[in-house]
């Protein structure tokens, strides 16, 4: 079940590949892309999660849980059910922040799962001593 306001689609749709095969978020920036084939964490430092695609083999359905932190105890921040022997992709267009790590559980026939992060950066304040200088005026 995914969060209010997330929708599925294909990573495609939103992610371009330019001629060196470099694979780039919605904005522009290149993503980390990280294959996974069973759980395990992906960053132990806050990361902004862009994407999933998850692929499940057999005739059971998948689950793969996306975690808040650095273990399956971690808070849980959505689950992707997968249908058996199918895929499914999800894209976060702006991103979520995962302040604490990011920890990939799978669960029954999921085989893979392809992350889509980046470390989080956090902005630069502008010092309290800067302003704008308007030439005209001074």
């Amino acid at each position: 079940m995914l969060p209010q306001g997330l929708t599925e689609f294909s990573l495609s749709k939103f992610a371009t590949t330019n001629e060196g095969g470099n694979v780039h978020t919605p904005t522009g920036v290149p993503a980390n892309w990280t294959r996974v084939t069973a759980s395990q964490i992906i960053d132990d430092k806050a990361v902004v999660l862009y994407g999933l695609q998850a692929y499940v083999s057999g005739q059971t359905d998948g689950t793969v849980i996306v975690h808040d932190g650095q273990n399956a105890n971690a808070p849980i921040v959505f689950t992707m059910d997968v249908n058996a022997s199918q895929s499914k992709n999800v894209v976060l267009n702006r991103g979520i922040l995962l302040q604490h790590g990011l920890y990939l559980e799978l669960h029954a026939n999921v085989v893979e799962c392809t992350v889509a992060s980046l470390p989080f950066v956090e902005p630069v304040p502008m010092s309290a001593g800067h302003r704008e200088v308007d030439s005209e005026h001074e």
